[in-house]
């Protein structure tokens, strides 16, 4: 049994499972508050809900932004975040190009070129 609580079942802001955006899961820090408000909910409140119920909280690459700029899927490596894995271990994505791509038919995907 792992010592960290598993990620919730789906993003906190678009409700989506990581097998339906792809991509990696994201701790939830300052920068999504103002996402979160104009989707029409508290993120702290939200967030709380799911800390009480045993999970860790996540935002998905989609709703973070963390998207390849030249296909629009997610990133192989969501720079300067926090990362969730199935576990609940988390781990920081250092700053360090490149960021690849998460769609196999990308040239910016890492394994293509």
């Amino acid at each position: 049994m792992s010592k960290y609580n598993p990620p919730y079942k789906s993003c906190i802001i678009c409700e989506k499972s990581l097998n339906e955006v792809g991509g990696r899961r994201l701790c939830i820090n300052d920068r999504d508050i103002p996402l979160a408000k104009t989707k029409g909910f508290s993120l702290y409140k939200k967030e709380k809900e799911i800390i009480h119920k045993g999970y860790k909280a996540w935002i998905c690459q989609i709703c973070a932004d963390r998207l390849c700029s030249e296909c629009g899927s997610p990133v192989q490596r969501p720079v300067g975040r926090d990362v969730i894995y199935d576990d609940g271990y988390t781990c920081h994505i250092a700053i360090f190009p490149p960021l690849g791509c998460t769609n196999e038919n990308c040239s910016k995907n890492i394994k293509t070129n």
